[in-house]
Parts: C-alpha cells; sequence; structure tokens
C-alpha cells in the first residue's frame, strides 16, 4: 500500500484530468496551494496519510465513518497552517475519486447531549460533527459483477429491511416495536440467527456505522430506547433508494407486513 501511495502524482493539475468522474468538490472555495504556505512535496505527504488512515480504517472496521477531528489530527500535529486541513481533506477527496475509485463522502452528524427529559431545552445542542465514509463509484453493474458477494447481499437486505421499519414507524421506533416487527420475519433478538448470527450485534453494527441511533427516553413509564434514522441512511443518495424502495413495496397488492423478506 505505501508503494501505492508513493506513487501518487505531486501535481496539482491531477484535478483537471480529462477522464476523471465529474463529482462537485466537496470544498469549493478552498484556498489554492500557495495559500497554505508549504512545499506542494509536503502537502502531498500529508494528503497520503490522510489516504492511509482512511484505507485503514475502512478496512478494519468497514462501514464506521471517520471522525473530521481524527483527520485534522493527522494533519496539525506538526503544522497549524491556516486552511491547511481543508486543503489535504480536499485533495484527498479528488484522489480518492481519480486513483481508487472511491468516494470519500462528508456526513454531518448532529450531536445532542443526554438531556433527554427536556429535548425544548437549547443546553441540549452542541455543534455538528463531520465524518468521511468511502463510498465505491463504480457503475452498478460493475459492482454487481466485482464488488458485491452473496453474503454482503444478504446483510445489505436486512440492512434495508430494519432501515424500512424505522422510516415507515415515523424515522422513530422504540425497541420494543422494531422487535416485534423482526419477530414477525423470524428474526428474534435472543436467538441465533443461522445466516446473520447473533441479531443484538448486527444492530450494534448498524450503529457503529450510523445508518441508526439508539436514543435513551424518559417518560412517565421509566426510561425508554427507541431507534431513529442516522446520517448514512438520510445522506440524500441512500434516502432515496430507500424512498424508492418503500414506494416499490407499498404498491404490490400482494405484499404485506408478513411477506418474508429475509431468509
Amino acid at each position: 500500500m505505501c508503494r501505492v501511495m508513493s506513487r501518487i502524482p505531486q501535481s496539482s493539475s491531477q484535478r483537471h484530468l480529462p477522464h476523471r468522474i465529474s463529482q462537485p468538490p466537496a470544498h469549493p472555495h478552498e484556498p489554492e496551494l500557495s495559500q497554505v504556505d508549504l512545499p506542494s512535496e509536503e502537502v502531498e505527504r500529508l494528503v497520503a496519510d490522510v489516504m492511509r488512515y482512511m484505507l485503514f480504517k475502512n478496512h478494519q472496521q468497514h462501514g464506521v465513518p471517520v471522525r473530521r477531528e481524527e483527520l485534522v489530527q493527522i494533519i496539525t500535529k506538526t503544522y497549524k497552517t491556516r486552511n491547511l486541513s481543508n486543503h489535504v481533506i480536499q485533495r484527498a477527496q479528488e484522489k480518492f475519486r481519480d486513483i481508487f475509485g472511491f468516494e470519500m463522502r462528508e456526513l454531518i452528524r448532529s450531536r445532542q447531549t443526554k438531556n433527554t427529559k427536556n429535548p425544548q431545552s437549547s443546553q441540549g445542542a452542541a455543534p455538528d460533527v463531520k465524518c468521511y465514509i468511502l463510498k465505491s463509484i463504480l457503475p452498478e453493474d460493475l459492482q454487481k459483477r466485482y464488488v458485491i458477494t452473496k453474503d454482503s447481499s444478504k446483510t445489505s437486505s436486512l440492512t434495508l429491511l430494519i432501515v424500512s421499519v424505522i422510516s415507515l414507524c415515523g424515522e422513530k421506533v422504540p425497541e420494543e416495536t422494531l422487535w416485534s416487527h423482526l419477530g414477525r420475519l423470524g428474526v428474534k433478538p435472543d436467538a441465533e440467527h443461522p445466516v446473520f448470527g447473533e441479531m443484538k450485534q448486527f444492530i450494534d453494527s448498524l450503529i457503529k456505522q450510523r445508518y441508526i441511533v439508539k436514543e435513551k427516553v424518559s417518560g412517565p413509564n421509566g426510561d425508554a430506547f427507541v431507534y431513529d434514522l442516522a446520517e448514512k441512511t438520510l445522506d440524500q443518495p441512500v434516502k432515496a433508494k430507500l424512498d424508492a424502495f418503500i414506494a416499490k413495496m407499498v404498491k404490490k397488492d400482494d405484499f404485506t407486513v408478513d411477506t418474508p423478506m429475509v431468509s
């Protein structure tokens, strides 16, 4: 991997490659290289460090977003140059598209405090958190041929089912309600599924990947847990596919809640 990274061209002209996949830059108004006050070779080394970190984290915990502050720490541990982090991350996004066929997509996560008794309180607000995921930008037919496996397809199907249930329940569903719906399909929290294994662990993996979020709420009967859609599901391309899937299912005359969607 280090040998591959060392071959990354250092010229900023790579941003104008004629065969580059057309994608809008994440930060279209970032400063040019001359404004970050560092040699281009050193900037490219930082770009390679950020890309290596993203690849390593994606391999270590596939699908789990990487917080922007983790990437900033890589850059600022040596240099405190103004705007350097923005420039380096933007260059990393461009090179992921041009060289690896990945989109280093930025997601914004709303961070809230644990004060759920009074959600209207201004103290419940906190700064949003930016994070990044790596998404293949290969055409769908090529992904089906070379990327998607039988196991990953099954996992994606169950993920789609779970987020669909939450979406149909108003994008927030009590824990017992979610398990009640899944139980009608033979998926139970305390039983080992022959394909997906321990279901509580599967749900936990969806939380880590930020498809869903689990929140603790206080009510007249004590504390309870609810599930909501997280930023990866609410990201526009994923949300569009989710809405299209739900619309397709509810229009089918033979579709009911009891229709098995998971084997």
